[in-house]
């Protein structure tokens, strides 16, 4: 069985989920399993991403923040991304559009790049020279990284030296998510006079806004088809430190994928992950922190040796009835 449809059918299913202020008008002390905006008039969670600056600006240890982490990354690590994030599926809704099979490299670069200089933008008000000197250390950091997918884990640093700099949430004054949950849904309800909330889309604050979510835009169709969860999403980055010991998992049979007698694949895995994994047709369980459980190896393999599983369920009761199904597939074709 094909994996896709069934994570889009999850994905849609959990949108109710997600935005559950329709029904339940106040909001929980639930920590959202991936980055969402708390601002956003339709959510009920606290946002990972704001809370955890919000314990760095105080400062106090985050011992309620860090105990849902932990459920949250051993029970799913980035499967939550591939599967659960509302975002990580607009990521997924504009991928169609590209088309660029080999973007030039310093293209994510310069996004990047412009990110962090609305980062400076929304702190430079409250601190000009700290402004200044944090984010040019950043940009540094960023041209002389030789590994681009590090770069989360760069602006997750970041954002945490930031928040306890300037004792301000500085990445969700300069969040893409936060534009598309909260400013835009605030801006229309204010133009039809329906909150008590202004936005002036006049603003330096909102500009930083939609400038971010350009350069998402621009990021999926240009150069990844889930460039902000490859190289921005600070939860991301969080969530990718639980890969290698989450309970969801992709394993490959070794044996069997590179038997003399299976077809051959030409790294199919590798040309159909839209996070960038190199390391498939390598390992025996895919437990690379950029690796979302999307399942798109899975179904590009041709000789249906990855499968989406358990990590302590034996491979070959799961290969056993994926073989069955594969099979069932290739004669109705």
């Amino acid at each position: 069985m094909r994996i896709k449809p069934v994570r889009k059918i999850i994905q849609l299913l959990f949108l109710p989920i997600a935005y559950a202020g329709f029904v339940v008008p106040s909001m929980t002390h639930i920590i959202y399993p991936s980055i969402h905006c708390y601002s956003c008039p339709l959510s009920i969670y606290i946002c990972p991403v704001g809370i955890v600056q919000n314990f760095v600006k105080m400062p106090s240890f985050p011992f309620y923040f860090l105990g849902w982490l932990v459920v949250y990354g051993v029970a799913f690590g980035r499967t939550i991304c591939g599967w659960l994030c509302p975002f990580g599926l607009f990521n997924d809704i504009l991928s169609p559009l590209n088309r660029i099979k080999h973007p030039p490299r310093i293209l994510p670069k310069i996004f990047i790049a412009v990110f962090i200089a609305t980062m400076f933008i929304s702190s430079y008000s409250i601190n000009p020279r700290a402004a200044v000197g944090v984010v040019a250390l950043t940009l540094l950091f960023l041209f002389i990284l030789h590994d681009l997918h590090l770069a989360k884990y760069l602006l997750l640093t970041f954002s945490l030296i930031m928040a306890l700099v300037f004792a301000d949430t500085i990445f969700c004054k300069s969040c893409a998510v936060a534009t598309l949950e909260s400013s835009f849904p605030y801006l229309l309800m204010s133009l039809l006079r329906k909150s008590s909330v202004q936005v002036d889309f006049t603003s330096i604050s909102f500009f930083v806004h939609i400038s971010v979510l350009v350069i998402a835009i621009c990021g999926i169709t240009t150069t990844a088809k889930r460039f902000w969860c490859r190289y921005l999403c600070p939860m991301g980055a969080l969530l990718a430190i639980f890969n290698r010991v989450s309970f969801i998992t992709i394993r490959r049979n070794k044996e069997r994928c590179e038997g003399s007698e299976k077809k051959k694949c030409s790294s199919e895995c590798i040309k159909a992950c839209p996070m960038g994994v190199t390391g498939i047709a390598k390992r025996k369980t895919i437990d690379s922190g950029d690796c979302i459980r999307c399942g798109a190896c899975a179904d590009a393999c041709p000789n249906h040796e990855l499968r989406l599983t358990i990590r302590f369920l034996p491979l070959s009761t799961t290969a056993d009835s994926a073989d069955k199904e594969a099979i069932k597939t290739d004669k109705k074709h």
